[in-house]
């Protein structure tokens, strides 16, 4: 579990900034053990305006929510993800649970803002084994590249989580060469983690490559697809073609489950598409195109990817050559990476907007990343003839726990920054003990609130001279858009 690790290192010698004696230190029975959804279900007796939230995989989607985390509930009853403003304040209670008497009894929480906004001009990590996929025999591959077995670049790369046979793991695909001349390709990874102290933690998905591609006359990797996602059991990719007319591609869960992620079927060009090299993302309602139109970023909806799309203008202009863009929502907004510079000069843009005004709304920030930006040492991604000659493009966004990675190319590089939820100066956390002193499920007496702050908070409650016990969470904002968030709790007693 994703916290799991987390509160089990709280080591409790801080209570409310105070050392504890040696006795307190000693190991504790837990009462109550919070850190996923089914947990928070089982000993949630009360929810005013709270409510436990998971991150959704739906479309490949993360959020930095892990396995189930307490918030806010949102003002509207309208889709989490096109929804911005939460309710000001809302209380959780636990059911009882049996407690020694005579035992203190200690909460140690994770408290964090879930919408705090994020500055992505700074905080970016340069993966220390970059490049994290290129060919075995170019010259600036590490002892931590994920080598390919031919001499082609692996590019247009997208990073998702994947479903069936790869369920709770995370797929890399790319294609192999200039317009996928060698065919489709995928990594797998168990975790990102390791990316953080210089491991690579992707192999190669067997067959290599996936899909050899497809001849058009005396041209071999007529079909380039930019993006992949899963909805439903199917995945849906649609690809850049030579022709200029793309085609979505699609793989269904019984395909994949007699050949793993290779039985593709190119079901035609897309109806009604402006633009080229498109981006896919699934918003829990509708399917979104976002395509490549000069400087400008055009968007297109569609509840069908196999059917007709509706074309709805440009949504966004980049001000420089763009394309590429890769959409998610994670903490309480929409996000987009894109190209940002003239070509085979690329850097990478960013741009969020708001849950109620997606698919439009975008507030634009230029060249967040790119060669030199950071400059970490590190020269194969920039666009000079010792580099890659074309800087970095291509950026596709992942988050796990807090933090965000993006990938690129070309080859296959990786970044990551620590996402910021610690700022809790306009929101209030506070915990009370309730004690039930004869068993007729009412609190008769209940200690004083404590307030928790974030990012980990200890609270020590002296003995409760009674054998049953809840504890109450009262959460509060200032600021509409951001909640507080508990990803995790543990009630506990000494031995």
């Amino acid at each position: 579990m994703r916290f799991r690790a987390t509160l089990r290192t709280l080591i409790p010698t801080l209570v409310l900034g105070l050392s504890l004696s040696p006795a307190l230190a000693q190991p504790r029975q837990s009462l109550l053990m919070l850190d996923d959804v089914a947990a928070w279900s089982a000993a949630s007796a009360q929810h005013d305006a709270t409510h436990v939230r998971a991150d959704d995989p739906t479309g490949g989607n993360f959020d930095v929510l892990g396995d189930g985390a307490l918030l806010l509930q949102k003002q509207s009853d309208a889709s989490f993800w096109h929804t911005d403003r939460f309710r000001s304040g809302g209380r959780w209670r636990s059911q009882w649970v049996t407690a020694a008497p005579e035992k203190d009894v200690r909460l140690a929480a994770e408290v964090l803002v879930y919408g705090q906004p994020q500055d992505m001009t700074t905080g970016w990590t340069k993966f220390a084994g970059n490049p994290l996929v290129a060919p075995a025999d170019w010259h600036h591959a590490t002892d931590q590249t994920l080598a390919l077995p031919d001499t082609l670049w692996p590019q247009d790369q997208a990073l998702v989580r994947g479903t069936g046979p790869y369920a709770d793991q995370w797929l890399l695909f790319f294609n192999v060469g200039a317009w996928a001349v060698g065919g489709w390709a995928a990594a797998v990874a168990d975790s990102l983690a390791p990316l953080k102290r210089g491991e690579n933690p992707f192999r190669l998905v067997d067959p290599y490559p996936l899909f050899a591609g497809n001849a058009r006359g005396d041209t071999l990797g007529f079909h380039a697809p930019n993006d992949w996602i899963a909805v439903a059991g199917t995945w849906y990719t649609p690809d850049e073609s030579r022709d200029q007319y793309s085609r979505m591609w699609t793989l269904t869960s019984s395909d994949d489950a007699q050949a793993p992620l290779t039985a593709w079927t190119n079901r035609g060009p897309i109806e009604g598409i402006r633009g080229h090299d498109p981006g896919i993302v699934f918003d829990g309602t509708r399917f979104h195109l976002f395509t490549e139109d000069g400087n400008r970023l055009q968007h297109l909806s569609s509840e069908d990817p196999l059917g007709s799309w509706t074309p709805h203008g440009p949504v966004l202009d980049v001000g420089d050559h763009t394309g590429d863009a890769d959409v998610s929502y994670f903490n309480n907004r929409w996000h987009m990476f894109f190209d940002d510079a003239p070509h085979l000069h690329y850097q990478i843009g960013h741009a969020h907007t708001a849950p109620g005004a997606f698919p439009r709304g975008w507030t634009l920030t230029n060249d967040v990343f790119g060669p030199q930006r950071p400059d970490q040492g590190q020269a194969w991604d920039e666009d000079t003839p010792e580099g890659n000659r074309f800087g970095t493009g291509d950026a596709d966004m992942a988050v796990e726990d807090q933090t965000l990675y993006i990938t690129y190319e070309r080859p296959v590089g990786l970044a990551f920054k620590a996402l910021d939820l610690t700022d809790d100066s306009e929101q209030t956390v506070r915990a009370r003990l309730e004690i039930d002193r004869d068993g007729d499920g009412k609190a008769d007496a209940t200690m004083p609130w404590e307030t928790l702050r974030a990012p980990q908070a200890t609270v020590t409650w002296p003995a409760p001279g009674a054998d049953r016990v809840r504890l109450a969470v009262e959460m509060m904002t200032t600021t509409p858009t951001e909640s507080p968030m508990m990803p995790a709790l543990r009630l506990s007693q000494g031995q």
